[in-house]
C-alpha cells in the first residue's frame, strides 16, 4: 500500500530504501477506522493509538523475577487456581479456534500460545460470524471462548477491547452476542425429577441385582447420597482421572453411630470456588436410608484395604466412579425399572430432591439450605405436577 502510495506522492517520506519488505515476512500490520482509532501490530507487540481497543505491549519482567524459579511456580499455581480444569480446557478450546480462525484467514503466522494473537473488534465480530455461521457452535459456547480470550490476555497483563467497559466496541460485541443468541433458538430438554418414589422404585431395582454385587452397593450409596444430599452429579463422580483434592476419598466421610448420620466433606462443589469444603450431613431414616447404605460400603473398602486418600465410590475393579459411568448405570438401571431413560440425567436426583422436599411443603429456607442454594434460582428446579396445579385452581373457586 505504501509503496503504491509514495509513487505519486510529492511531499516528504520517510521512506528512504528503494527495496520494500513484504508485510507478512517482518510481521508488520496496520489499521485504522473512525470509530477506534488507528494502531499496529509487530511481530510479538501490538501499538494502539490513544483509546484504540487493540492490546498494548504487557509491562516487562524484571530478570531478577523472572528468573526466580520458586516465586514463579507459586504464581503458576495461583494463576491455575483461578478458574477450574474444566474451565481452563474450554479457555483454550476457544483460543486454539480463535488462532486457526486467524490462520485461515491470513492474519496471524503461528499456533503457539507465547506469542498471542491479535485480538480487536472487527477480527473479533468475524470470529464470531465464523463460529455461527461455519462451526454452527451453541452462543453459550462462543461466550466461553471469548471469556477464555480475555483471560489470556489478562493474564499476560494485555489491555484489550475486553477491558474498555462502556466503550462502542464493546458495546457492538454484545450486541452481536445477543442476536447469535435469538437466533439460535433454544432446544429445550425434557429433564424429569428424581423424586422420592422413583428413587424408590430405583433402589428396589438394584437390590434384586443389575449391575453386580459390589457395583449394585456403589450405585445404591451414590445415589442415595446425591438425593438426600441435594448434589450434582460432578460431586459425586471424578473426571478422567480421581483427584484426592477435589473427589470424595475415605478419609471425607464419618459416621456419628451415636446420632445415627454421617457427615462428607465435599471439597469442591460450584458454589464453593475457594474450596473451603461445604460438610453434608446424611441422617438414618426408616425407609431408604443413606447412613446405613454408606456405612456398608465404607467396611467393604475397609476390607479391600484401601488408603484414606482412595476413592470412595469405586467399581468391581476398584477403578473410581466416573461421570460417563455414572450416568451409564443410571440409565441401565431406570430402563430396568420402567423409565424412560432419556428423559433423565444426572441432575435429576438434585432437582427432583427439590421437588419433593416442595411437595412434602418443607419451609424454602430449609430447601435452600439444604441445597447450598445462595439465591432463589433454586425454585427452578421444583417442579410442579399437573395435580398440584389442579388443586390450586380449585382453591380458587372457594371452599
Amino acid at each position: 500500500m505504501w509503496n503504491k502510495f509514495l509513487i505519486e506522492w510529492n511531499g516528504i517520506s520517510l521512506f528512504h530504501d528503494l527495496h520494500i519488505s513484504p508485510t507478512p515476512d517482518i510481521e508488520l500490520f496496520t489499521d485504522a477506522a473512525a470509530t477506534v482509532g488507528h494502531g499496529g501490530y509487530y511481530q510479538d507487540h501490538q501499538v494502539p493509538s490513544p483509546g484504540a481497543t487493540c492490546s498494548t505491549t504487557p509491562t516487562p519482567v524484571p530478570p531478577q523475577l523472572a528468573s526466580n524459579v520458586a516465586l514463579n511456580a507459586h504464581l503458576n499455581r495461583l494463576w491455575s487456581a483461578v478458574v477450574s480444569k474444566g474451565t481452563q480446557t474450554a479457555y483454550s478450546t476457544g483460543m486454539t479456534c480463535y488462532i486457526k480462525f486467524l490462520l485461515t484467514c491470513g492474519l496471524f503466522q503461528t499456533m503457539f500460545y507465547h506469542r498471542l494473537p491479535p485480538v480487536n473488534e472487527v477480527y473479533l465480530q468475524y470470529f464470531i460470524a465464523h463460529c455461527y455461521g461455519v462451526l454452527q457452535l451453541k452462543h453459550v459456547t462462543v461466550k466461553t471462548y471469548l471469556a477464555g480470550l480475555r483471560f489470556f490476555y489478562l493474564q499476560r497483563g494485555i489491555t484489550t477491547i475486553f477491558d474498555h467497559r462502556g466503550s462502542g466496541a464493546l458495546n457492538r460485541l454484545q450486541s452481536i452476542m445477543r442476536g447469535y443468541k435469538k437466533l439460535q433458538a433454544p432446544t429445550p430438554r425434557k429433564r424429569l425429577p428424581i423424586t422420592y418414589t422413583v428413587l424408590a422404585r430405583i433402589m428396589c431395582t438394584l437390590r434384586a441385582g443389575v449391575l453386580g454385587l459390589l457395583n449394585d452397593l456403589v450405585m445404591e450409596c451414590m445415589c442415595l447420597t446425591a438425593f438426600f444430599g441435594f448434589l450434582r452429579c460432578g460431586e459425586i463422580t471424578c473426571g478422567a482421572r480421581f483427584d484426592p483434592s477435589a473427589n470424595i476419598c475415605l478419609s471425607d466421610i464419618k459416621f456419628d453411630f451415636a446420632k445415627r448420620k454421617c457427615t462428607i466433606l465435599l471439597k469442591a462443589s460450584k458454589t464453593d470456588p475457594f474450596r473451603v469444603g461445604v460438610p453434608i450431613i446424611l441422617f438414618s431414616n426408616s425407609r431408604l436410608c443413606p447412613f446405613s447404605s454408606l456405612r456398608k460400603l465404607f467396611y467393604t473398602r475397609t476390607l479391600q484395604q484401601a488408603s484414606s486418600e482412595d476413592a470412595l465410590f469405586v467399581d468391581a475393579q476398584h477403578q473410581p466412579i466416573t461421570r460417563a459411568l455414572f450416568l451409564s448405570w443410571l440409565s441401565r438401571v431406570l430402563t430396568r425399572a420402567g423409565f424412560n431413560s432419556n428423559e433423565y440425567s444426572g441432575h435429576s436426583f438434585r432437582i427432583g430432591a427439590a421437588t419433593t422436599a416442595a411437595s412434602a411443603r418443607v419451609e424454602d429456607h430449609l430447601i435452600k439450605t439444604m441445597g447450598r442454594w445462595n439465591s432463589d434460582c433454586f425454585q427452578r428446579c421444583i417442579r410442579t405436577s399437573e395435580e398440584t396445579l389442579l388443586h390450586a385452581q380449585r382453591l380458587l373457586c372457594g371452599p
